[in-house]
């Protein structure tokens, strides 16, 4: 199985050339291009002068800033955009505007239950019936899982 990222370029390029070429790389390189930022934002649109597409110079980035750090950012922002622009090597950005919002960011789900010992113990004397220790690992991580999953649904 290949990683789904080796073909992002290539599935993606069709939809980022309407936006042009910095709004991908932007994208994908954020957290290169501003790790100690990306934890508190994200860019949300890059705006481009009209008519112009691919490398164009003069954007407007249109960053998601949580709230209690948009002031900080606003006082960053000439830095910020010039490692933008030495990131692509031309002025992509000239301006940023700030989206004050919280951070879309996935919930943390719970984990799963784990097992009582004395079925942990029955799972481990099955498994150790398989010969490939992959295999086995596997078998019980599986086992495992539907067993969490079914403790979990029962009421």
């Amino acid at each position: 199985m290949k990683p789904l990222n080796r073909y992002f370029d290539a599935i993606a390029r069709p939809a980022f050339e309407r936006h042009g070429h910095a709004w991908a790389g932007l994208l994908r390189n954020w957290r290169q291009i501003a790790p100690q930022l990306a934890t508190f934002c994200v860019p949300e649109k890059l705006t481009v002068p009209r008519g112009a597409r691919g490398r164009a110079p003069g954007g407007t980035l249109h960053l998601r800033v949580m709230p209690a750090r948009a002031l900080e950012l606003q006082h960053m922002q000439t830095e910020l955009i010039a490692r933008i622009n030495a990131f692509f090597g031309y002025a992509a950005v000239q301006r940023i505007t700030f989206v004050q919002a919280p951070l879309d960011t996935p919930s943390a789900k719970p984990p799963p239950p784990r097992p009582d010992p004395a079925l942990q113990k029955r799972l481990q004397e099955r498994a150790g019936q398989v010969s490939d220790p992959a295999l086995r690992e596997s078998l019980t991580r599986l086992a495992e899982a539907v067993s969490a999953r079914e403790t979990a649904a029962k009421p």
